[in-house]
């Protein structure tokens, strides 16, 4: 009874209990049931992962879940009279699926997995053996910042998970089934011309807060679960940001590649084997070229 509840033991209201796991409110979609049709059609029970709010592929089946009945165009409720029927009578078993890639039914494979805990109820996919060690509460958070953040196109907030972001979550599953390549490319892509053309550079820090703060920052475990994304990240920012520009502590420098850009003066003349007297000359003058880091934003 207690791992069926949805009530959690300490937590407040925010959070709810999903097959013993506490989960933050948002992430659930209690109220809005989904299904597959063909998980219905073959006798099988409706699935707690269903109730995930960022649960939006069947992996057994490798279709979308289904959350709108297509005769009433209504939004499913769990208000209806049979499990495989919707409140107007129409057969969910007989509803015409839509097949999902490969990348996001082994992403919903994975999630599935951390959610029941049990092998013979999910297998863990090979494909993401490098998220493999983020529990359910992290993964889902993850996809939320990469889905809610990182492909925002405006400097507005996007809503939470809650609201399906089912085109942002094929490319996040893209993402992470060929790490780190393709989070390569898409730092390259959102981020090089910018860092090359402005004539200020921004705040490492800032410009990163959504993995240095919203990931790795409100991560309450000892351990860095997200050394993994955090370490790319300096890779990438080394061919802009000097050491200390980065670094967010004494653990994190060593996460850092070997060859640093130079931040100051002193990194300056031990690098190029220069007396800093000549070298702040030559700065004067234009020959070595600088530029300014801003500290905050």
């Amino acid at each position: 009874i207690e791992r069926l509840s949805s009530k959690t033991a300490t937590l407040p209201r925010a959070f709810i209990r999903i097959n013993g796991i506490d989960m933050p409110a948002f992430e659930v979609t209690l109220n809005r049931p989904k299904v597959c049709s063909i998980c219905l059609s073959k006798g099988m029970p409706c699935e707690a992962f269903w109730d995930l709010a960022q649960a939006i592929a069947c992996p057994k089946h490798h279709v979308y879940l289904i959350d709108k009945c297509s005769k009433c165009n209504t939004k499913l409720t769990w208000y209806r009279g049979k499990i495989r029927e919707c409140k107007c009578g129409a057969d969910l078993t007989k509803f015409k699926t839509v097949p999902a890639s490969k990348e996001l039914c082994e992403l919903m494979a994975l999630m599935r997995y951390q959610l029941y805990k049990n092998e013979t109820i999910a297998v863990l996919p090979q494909s993401l053996n490098h998220i493999a060690h983020l529990d359910l509460r992290r993964l889902c958070k993850l996809l939320w910042i990469f889905s809610n953040v990182l492909f925002s196109k405006s400097s507005r907030m996007n809503p939470k998970s809650r609201y399906h972001y089912k085109e942002q979550l094929c490319t996040v599953a893209e993402i992470l089934s060929d790490w780190p390549n393709k989070f390569r490319k898409l730092l390259n892509e959102k981020y090089t011309d910018y860092l090359i053309n402005t004539e200020e550079l921004p705040s490492f820090k800032v410009l990163f807060n959504w993995i240095l703060v919203r990931l790795i920052k409100h991560d309450k475990s000892n351990s860095n679960q997200f050394e993994f994304l955090e370490r790319e990240l300096y890779e990438f920012g080394s061919k802009y940001w000097p050491r200390d520009a980065m670094a967010r502590d004494s653990n994190s420098k060593l996460l850092m590649p070997v060859n640093m850009r130079w931040g100051t003066i002193s990194e300056a003349s031990e690098i190029s084997g220069m007396h800093w007297a000549t070298l702040r000359k030559r700065i004067s003058i234009g020959e070595v070229k600088i530029r300014v880091i801003r500290n905050k934003k």
